[in-house]
């Protein structure tokens, strides 16, 4: 399993979400950068993070909302 964060450079809850995430690894992708990403995972707001286990989709979360992102971190641990 591995963690997806979407982001933008001047988003605040994203950069909390970055510091919440620090000892955690994630591969971030900026939407405006990459849209076909954005667009492929149905991304509409900022940040999000999604869980994905290979190519399938396993959990998903928006904002900074540390209760769900601890849901998401804790499943990548326990696999």
């Amino acid at each position: 399993m591995h963690l997806l964060k979407f982001e933008n450079y001047n988003c605040q809850p994203c950069v909390q979400v970055s510091e919440y995430l620090k000892d955690t690894p994630y591969t971030v992708i900026n939407p405006f950068e990459e849209p076909d990403k954005g667009k492929l995972h149905k991304v509409r707001s900022l940040p999000t993070l999604i869980l994905m286990d290979g190519e399938i989709e396993l959990d998903r979360t928006t904002g900074f909302k540390p209760k769900e992102i601890d849901r998401l971190v804790n499943r990548i641990k326990g696999a």
